[in-house]
């Protein structure tokens, strides 16, 4: 899932559903081994189920701050920050962690490069990283 991808979605089962799979890690089948999303906790819509992000990604700082009724919640790795905005903490909270995990995972890709033949490189802003300093 791209960056623009997750930063369209809306609150809700979708994004839920998101955050459980690939940040908080739980894979859900059904009865016929098919993976399923799993969408019980309502992340982007529960403060107090957001918190359970924030508790999972304790290796990252994280940061939320209201200002002028908008929210800001950054996860900072050291040597980036990951940040969304939105009018709840609940949905800054999921794409922020969505945006730390989707340019971890990119790191480990690029440090273990699988061979793609003609694959075209995605390179360009980044937008919700912002350098410390």
């Amino acid at each position: 899932m791209t960056r623009d991808e997750i930063l369209a979605m809306e609150p809700g089962w979708e994004l839920d559903a998101l955050v459980d799979d690939v940040v908080m890690g739980m894979e859900t089948y059904d009865h016929t081994g098919k993976k399923v999303p799993y969408y019980e906790k309502r992340y982007s819509t529960d403060i107090s189920v957001a918190w359970e992000v924030v508790d999972h990604l304790k290796h990252y700082h994280f940061e939320l701050v209201r200002h002028e009724g908008i929210w800001t919640a950054a996860f900072d790795d050291g040597k980036k920050s990951y940040y969304h905005r939105s009018n709840t903490e609940s949905e800054a909270i999921c794409k922020a962690a969505l945006l730390a995990i989707l340019a971890e995972s990119e790191v480990r890709l690029n440090e273990n490069p699988r061979p793609t033949p003609d694959a075209p490189s995605e390179k360009g802003d980044r937008g919700g990283e912002a350098q410390p300093g």
